[in-house]
């Protein structure tokens, strides 16, 4: 494996992503989804907010990973039927 200098960092960048598709490692989650125009389910919802407040996508990814983590902690309850008491757990 040849090592890049500083001066080059497209060519490295350029590599790494080759080297990342031939193993099996397409980062292809990066692609925003659309949004139903009025959405349903939970996930939708809290997307379709983060959206309307013009946040990152990855702050999205972010905050959705920290919603279902928080999920599957509390025994995976829907959040609209628990209150403070699992917050402050």
């Amino acid at each position: 494996m040849a090592i890049f200098t500083v001066a080059d960092p497209c060519r490295l960048f350029y590599t790494v992503q080759i080297i990342s598709i031939r193993k099996g490692f397409a980062n292809t989650d990066d692609i925003l989804a659309r949004l139903q125009p009025t959405p349903v389910r939970f996930m939708d919802r809290f997307r379709a907010f983060i959206r309307t407040r013009h946040l990152a996508y990855r702050t999205e990814k972010t905050y959705c990973l920290w919603v279902r983590e928080f999920i599957l902690f509390n025994g995976k309850r829907h959040p609209e039927s628990m209150g403070s008491a699992e917050v402050n757990q």
